[in-house]
């Protein structure tokens, strides 16, 4: 092979490359390729972001110390009411839980904290007792 024919098609691949790339920038910008990756890019990291909270999220309902806002009902209209338990409070109620019969209701007083195991039939609606478990077969 002759010196000049090797460098033609030396500079011919060069040209061609430059060319490849001058023509994929192009392309890339007229099919907005670019601006889809960045957009597609921006939703992965929101993603990574989520499931990040999800998991903190997750790991602070399985923590006891900070399951202590618990989601109450009241007995006559089962409108939900918001109390926030001390962890021996909530110890206590989840203590008294299986010895619930048939008709029975754990109650908490929320202002003076009481909690009393008693019959549905005894319990009276007032401002400061909530409903906190119920008997379910």
């Amino acid at each position: 092979m002759d010196t000049n024919v090797l460098i033609g098609i030396l500079v011919s691949f060069v040209i061609i490359v430059v060319i490849f790339f001058l023509l994929r920038e192009v392309m890339c910008w007229y099919w907005k390729i670019n601006r889809n990756l960045k957009i597609q890019e921006e939703q992965l990291q929101l993603q990574k972001d989520s499931i990040l909270l999800l998991q903190q999220l997750v790991k602070l309902e399985k923590d006891e110390s900070y399951a202590r806002t618990s989601v109450l009902k009241t007995h006559s209209d089962y409108t939900p009411k918001t109390a926030i338990l001390t962890e021996g409070e909530m110890n206590e109620i989840n203590s008294r839980i299986p010895d619930l019969n048939e008709n029975e209701i754990i109650v908490f007083n929320t202002v003076s904290r009481i909690i009393k195991k008693i019959h549905k039939t005894e319990f009276k609606e007032d401002g400061n007792w909530i409903i906190v478990k119920e008997y379910i077969k």
